[in-house]
């Protein structure tokens, strides 16, 4: 979860960089575009002996949504969002998705299960410990 949380931040600084000199129309377009070119080549070895015709229409709506709302109209606002407010006032935000994913895989994650191994709880608290800091930076408060 920290590699995510690393990853994410990367993502925000290098996606702020970006949005300077572009549109966050056009800098979604690019990101989802390289995700494309990285997702590619494992899609289409999984393509080859896919039978297309097992999805449904909810499935294709699913889809269909997914790339739409969850990746094109996502990153249009993050990246509107992230020109305005900067890298800085964003981070927090970035520590969200990892933490939102682990909270909501199942609701698995929350409780000890068979899945919660101690690793993961440490880094679950050790994110939450993190967005709390940052909040209160944020709000100009001090420990």
């Amino acid at each position: 979860m920290l590699a995510a949380v690393v990853c994410e931040a990367l993502f925000t600084v290098y996606g702020q960089r970006v949005s300077g000199s572009l549109s966050p129309l056009a800098t979604s377009f690019w990101v989802n575009a390289l995700a494309l070119v990285m997702f590619l080549p494992g899609a289409a070895v999984e393509a080859v002996g896919f039978d297309w015709g097992t999805i449904s229409a909810g499935g294709w709506l699913a889809i269909l949504y997914g790339g739409l709302g969850a990746s094109a109209l996502a990153y249009v606002l993050w990246y509107a969002g992230l020109a305005r407010l900067g890298a800085a006032q964003a981070a927090p935000h970035t520590a969200m998705m990892p933490l939102a994913a682990v909270a909501l895989d199942g609701a698995r994650a929350i409780p000890i299960d068979r899945d919660s191994t101690p690793r993961a709880m440490i880094d679950r608290d050790f994110m939450i410990c993190i967005l709390e800091e940052s909040i209160r930076k944020g709000k100009g408060e001090s420990r």
